[in-house]
Formats: C-alpha cells, structure tokens, sequence
C-alpha cells in the first residue's frame, strides 16, 4: 500500500508543478505586457501569455489590463446618469461598462457595492420594507456570483 507522502511527492513533482506567479505585478511586468498589446492586440491573449513564459497566466493578463493597465479605463466618479445605467444593469457589469465610456466592468461593480453599502446604512434607520429589499438585491448579486 503506497503511503499518503508517497503518492503526493509522486503526483507534485517539480516539473508539475505551475510556474506562473501570484501576486503584486512588478513594473516590468507591466511594461511587458503593455508592448504585448500593442503588438498582439488584447484578444490574442495566447500569444501575449508566451511572452511571460509561463509566469502569469491568461486570467492575471487580461486582468491586469482590463482592470489596471487600459489607457481607455480612467479612474473617475460616475454621475448620476451613469449611476442609473449601473443601476438598471445590475449585476450586468460588462454590459454596464460598454455603455459608459472610459469604465471598466470591475469600477462598475465596485460603484454599484459601495453604494448600496451606503443605501443599507441609511435604509436601516428608515423603513423596514426598503431595508428588506435592498438585502434581497444583496442576496440576487451572491447568488448570481456563485453562478459566474
């Protein structure tokens, strides 16, 4: 009978085990992935994961870019129109975000979240039946996230 150890330094051996790193990107990395896209474009993420050669995955890439990186994503406050537009795409945050210009999908959620942390701390020393509603609406998004 092979023992626990055993089977786990056979299964995880060093040439199995994923190179690709986690954590904060380094400016080179940064300025590496910048070039990439220019000369790959963002939807060629195959060819743009080789030249990390293996240190970030596809995933982290166009994570990074489409979070952090864009030159068209720029961080702002939204207005109140914007506002409504996050508010009838709820839980829709790229089609939200395609409809309002220089937002990405993550500015978006993390407006609509933040707000509606605001709405529940006021809500909840006002009426009890808005109070439930917008709990339901905290509900729907965890319920759709764990569907993602």
């Amino acid at each position: 009978m092979t023992s626990y150890s055993t089977f786990f330094s056979v299964v995880l051996s060093s040439d199995m085990l994923s190179t690709v790193r986690k954590g904060r990107w380094t400016k080179d990395e940064d300025l590496l992935l910048e070039s990439l896209v220019q000369e790959h474009g963002i939807t060629n993420l195959a060819k743009i994961e080789k030249g990390f050669k293996g240190k970030r995955n596809t995933k982290q890439i166009r994570d990074r870019w489409v979070n952090h990186l864009d030159p068209s994503v720029k961080k702002r406050k939204f207005n109140e129109e914007e506002a409504k537009i996050i508010e009838e795409n709820k839980f829709k945050w790229s089609e939200a975000a395609k409809k309002i210009p220089g937002a990405s999908p993550l500015m978006v959620k993390n407006f609509y979240y933040n707000n509606l942390k605001k709405k529940i701390k006021t809500k909840a020393t006002n009426d009890d039946n808005d109070r439930l509603l917008t709990l339901a609406d905290l509900a729907a998004a965890r319920k759709l996230q764990l569907e993602e």
